[in-house]
C-alpha cells in the first residue's frame, strides 16, 4: 500500500514509518510544507495517490503551556486535521483508511473509560474534541479511525527514556504528588502493531483507545521503575512544582483517566508488553 503519514519523522512517526515499510508498504512522509500556504494542491495529490492516511502530526504536549503554546498545540492538530479530511473529501480517489490521533486527555479525570467514555474539561479535553471533530467531517467513502493515545514509551525514546535517564543521573526516583493518579499508558511496539492490525482489520472504525490494558498509577510506575534500575530511593514531589514549570500544561502528569482498550481487545488483538513489568524487565 502507498501510505501518507503527518508527523512521519517523530518520536511515533519514524517507528511507525519503519514498520511499515518492513512490511512491503511505501510511506510518504507528509511534511509542514504540505501545509503552508501554496501546499495545497501537493497534499491533494499525495492524498489521491494514496490508499492509507495516517494524521500523527502535533506540537509536543510536555512544555509548559502559555497562551502562544497553546495555539501551537491547537493549531499543529486542528488545522492539519482539516486539511487532511478536505484533501480526502475532495479526491476523486479518496483513500481506503483515514486514521487521526487524538489523546486520552479527552476523558475526565473520575471514573473508567472505555470508547464512549465522558468527556472532560478544561483545555486539553476541548482541544482532543476540536481534533476528532475535523476528522468525523470525512465522507463516508473512507474508513475513519480516531486513536486515542495514552502515554506512548519506549526504553529508546521519548517519555520513557527521559526518566531512566533523569533516574539514573540523579540516582532517585519521583513520586507527583499523592502518585495515586492514573497513568494510561501503551509501549510503542503494541501501539505500532496496532496501528498495523487497524489497517488490515475491516472492523474498525471510530474511536479506538491506543492504551495497555493494565491500569496503573504514577506512583506504580516510579516503583517498578526505580526497582528495574536499582534506584532504592523514591522522593514525593508536590504537584505544585509541576505547575510552576509546566503551567496549565502540568496537568499532564498530574492527573490522569483510568482508559481501557476495549475495541482492540474485542478485535483479538493481542499485547506484546500488557504489562509495565513486562516492558520493563
Amino acid at each position: 500500500m502507498r501510505i501518507a503519514i503527518t508527523g512521519a519523522t517523530g518520536y511515533v512517526g519514524s517507528y511507525l514509518t519503519e514498520q511499515l515499510k518492513e512490511d512491503g508498504h511505501e510511506v510518504i512522509p507528509l511534511g509542514r510544507n504540505f501545509f503552508k500556504e501554496g501546499g495545497k494542491n501537493e497534499l491533494q495529490e499525495v492524498v489521491n495517490s494514496a490508499q492509507v492516511v495516517i494524521n500523527l502530526a502535533g506540537a509536543p504536549i510536555n512544555k509548559r503551556w502559555n497562551k502562544k503554546y497553546k495555539k501551537e498545540l491547537y493549531d499543529s492538530r486542528v488545522l492539519v486535521t482539516r486539511a487532511l479530511a478536505e484533501c480526502i473529501n475532495a479526491s476523486s480517489t479518496p483513500p481506503e483508511i483515514f486514521i487521526s490521533t487524538s489523546a486520552i486527555g479527552y476523558y475526565e479525570t473520575n471514573g473508567v473509560h472505555d470508547e464512549n467514555g465522558r468527556k472532560g474539561k478544561g483545555f486539553l479535553s476541548d482541544l482532543c474534541l476540536d481534533w476528532e471533530n475535523e476528522a468525523l467531517k470525512t465522507k463516508n467513502a473512507t474508513r475513519l479511525v480516531v486513536t486515542r493515545f495514552g502515554v506512548v514509551l519506549s526504553k529508546d525514546g521519548g517519555a520513557l527514556a527521559e526518566l531512566i535517564q533523569m533516574q539514573n543521573k540523579f540516582h532517585f526516583g519521583t513520586i507527583i504528588g499523592n502518585g495515586k493518579q492514573s497513568f494510561p499508558w501503551i509501549s510503542l511496539n503494541d501501539l505500532c502493531s496496532a496501528m498495523k492490525d487497524i489497517i488490515n482489520n475491516n472492523n474498525y472504525r471510530g474511536i479506538v483507545n491506543m492504551v495497555s490494558p493494565q491500569n496503573i498509577s504514577q506512583a506504580h510506575l516510579a516503583r517498578v521503575l526505580a526497582k528495574a534500575y536499582g534506584i532504592r530511593l523514591l522522593l514525593p514531589v508536590p504537584k505544585w512544582v509541576f505547575r510552576i514549570v509546566l503551567g496549565e500544561g502540568a496537568l499532564f502528569v498530574t492527573e490522569g483517566s483510568h482508559v481501557i482498550p476495549s475495541v482492540l481487545e474485542r478485535n483479538g488483538f493481542k499485547f506484546k508488553y500488557p504489562t509495565i513489568e513486562s516492558l520493563l524487565t
